[in-house]
């Protein structure tokens, strides 16, 4: 899901260029999300789709993160600010 939103954020063929080489350097990291991961992404939907207007593809990176113990590292600060116990590491692009 991560790996679509880097593809969709991308503004011009050379950054597709460079985040296709990145993907395929990194394929070996990538998470798939499981039963756990997606169960836990429908709590956060039902607690902060209208609240802070999570959608459905942050809610399974949110949930990543959290079920695997990782920190997310996001330019998109507002969409996970209110989500308990996540970690975020915020970054300008």
């Amino acid at each position: 899901m991560c790996l679509m939103e880097l593809i969709q954020g991308c503004r011009a063929k050379q950054e597709l260029k460079t985040i296709k080489e990145f993907i395929k350097t990194n394929i070996f990291m990538v998470i798939h999300p499981d039963e756990r991961i997606l169960e836990r992404a429908i709590l956060l939907l039902e607690r902060h789709a209208f609240s802070d207007g999570l959608r459905v593809i942050d809610a399974i990176i949110a949930s990543t993160a959290l079920t695997k113990g990782l920190s997310l590292a996001t330019a998109n600060y507002k969409h996970f600010k209110t989500i308990p116990r996540l970690s975020i590491l915020k970054f300008e692009p």
